[in-house]
């Protein structure tokens, strides 16, 4: 877990400098140890998620430059909005973008209670088995890649994921009861912003109480989105 933390506070660090660091200023910014800050950064370069050039990091391809800097800024402005709806579920509330096969969450407001769900911001999950990463396909072109994917889809799980892609496109609320995490279901739905950049919001919640709670949350959802919609475009 720690881990992840630590490469989400690198990824939002480079979010603001598109020229990019090297391992020094990395370093001294983010207080990491050298070999610690140099492993994370190997790993996220082996996964496409940032590229180095003459001694400088900077975000890569997978995830794009200009997307990762839209992200830092929706992040930003999504804040105060996302701490008043966590307020009002009591439930943990995340907001996530699509990297290649996976969502990143990268931002999140954690809500405290006896029985809480969500991952960790940086935290990187299979989109094709998360509420967050079904909203986001639902407006993303790749599904239909994904759809196709051996790798990411079982054979008999292709009918119903497309048919899902369908119900979210229609209803605006992707729902996943007992995703990656056994126990954790979950909620999202999605924004774009003007460029096509596309953003989820989304409610983890534990399946012990996901179906006497998915209606309500759902429908907060639903209310939501058009303010949702206002902080993914700036408007």
């Amino acid at each position: 877990m720690q881990v992840i933390s630590r490469a989400a506070s690198i990824l939002h660090l480079l979010a603001r400098e598109p020229a990019g660091l090297t391992l020094a200023e990395v370093v001294a910014r983010t207080e990491l140890a050298k070999s610690t800050a140099y492993r994370i950064l190997l790993a996220l370069e082996e996964e496409q998620i940032l590229e180095s050039f003459d001694g400088r990091y900077r975000i890569g391809r997978i995830l794009g430059r200009s997307t990762i800097s839209d992200a830092e800024q929706v992040r930003m402005r999504a804040r105060p909005f996302m701490e008043r709806l966590a307020t009002e579920l009591q439930e943990t509330v995340d907001l996530a973008v699509l990297v290649g096969e996976q969502i990143m969450i990268v931002e999140q407001m954690r809500w405290v209670r006896e029985l809480t769900a969500g991952s960790i911001v940086g935290a990187l999950l299979p989109a094709v088995q998360t509420a967050s990463g079904w909203a986001l396909l639902a407006c993303s072109p790749q599904y239909e890649r994904l759809a196709r994917s051996a790798q990411a889809l079982e054979e008999a799980q292709r009918p119903r994921f497309e048919e899902a892609i369908r119900e979210v496109r229609e209803g605006l609320v992707a729902v996943v009861e007992d995703g990656y995490h056994e126990g954790i279901s979950g909620l999202a739905t999605f924004a774009q912003d003007e460029t096509g950049n596309a953003f989820a919001l989304g409610v983890p919640v534990p399946t012990v109480r996901f179906r006497s709670r998915c209606a309500e949350i759902r429908a907060a959802l639903l209310r939501a989105r058009p303010e949702f919609q206002r902080v993914v475009s700036g408007r």
